[in-house]
């Protein structure tokens, strides 16, 4: 059963760059290219998740959650030989580590949750990346993480529909079932500005929806 979250299931990756950092495919390990720099910065996060994505299987990835900080990013995806069991990939200053288990905590299925990579429009991140900062205007403002996952809202649908026909007629503040239908893919960015922090979500292409200050 669908749990009434944003995260369908907890999740807890056991992940760690073994060794000096090496990509493990097989028993195999091999160094990847493109190390230098923020993951935030031009096209490297498009870069890091393309390769996240060879290595985990391609186009046709059913993933979990995907993850991505100024010197690392995470695939959590569904293991292809157990659909009840996943793994994860991870990039770090230019390697690739995996494939490690992914330890799921709680009710739910796991199907619920994944969502094909192809559905989230990943060379729209760079532009993404700098209209959360202009729309944000936070002074010394740096991009901390960007999440993506599918979420599901805690109300019910009898109370979903309440709200947006209050919405349609003008009564009583928007709700955030309006912001994202109900199982929708996220792009959650977190932002840590020197005296405020915001976070800005956005759909699968990369648009702005909301934009949050903290």
């Amino acid at each position: 059963m669908r749990r009434p979250t944003g995260w369908g299931l907890a999740l807890v990756a056991a992940l760690g760059v073994s060794g000096a950092g090496c990509e493990k495919v097989a028993g195999l390990a091999r160094r990847t290219a493109g190390s230098q720099g923020s993951l935030f910065e031009g096209q490297a996060a498009v870069a890091a998740l393309e390769q996240l994505r060879q290595a985990a299987g391609g186009p046709q990835l059913r993933c979990l959650a995907v993850t991505v900080h100024s010197d690392r990013a995470e695939l959590q995806f569904q293991q292809t030989g157990d659909p009840e069991k996943a793994d994860a990939y991870r990039y770090q200053r230019g390697l690739v580590s995996g494939p490690l288990p992914v330890k799921l905590v709680g009710a739910g299925r796991l199907g619920d949750d994944l969502f094909p990579l192809s559905e989230v429009e990943l060379q729209a991140l760079p532009e993404l990346f700098a209209e959360a900062l202009r729309r944000t205007a936070l002074e010394g403002g740096t991009l901390q993480e960007l999440r993506i996952r599918r979420e599901f809202s805690p109300l019910s649908p009898a109370t979903r529909r309440a709200l947006q026909e209050a919405a349609r007629r003008g009564a009583g503040s928007r709700g955030p079932v309006e912001d994202f239908p109900d199982g929708a893919v996220v792009l959650q960015l977190s932002i840590s500005g020197a005296r405020r922090n915001a976070t800005v979500r956005a759909d699968s292409r990369g648009r702005v929806v909301t934009v949050k200050l903290i």
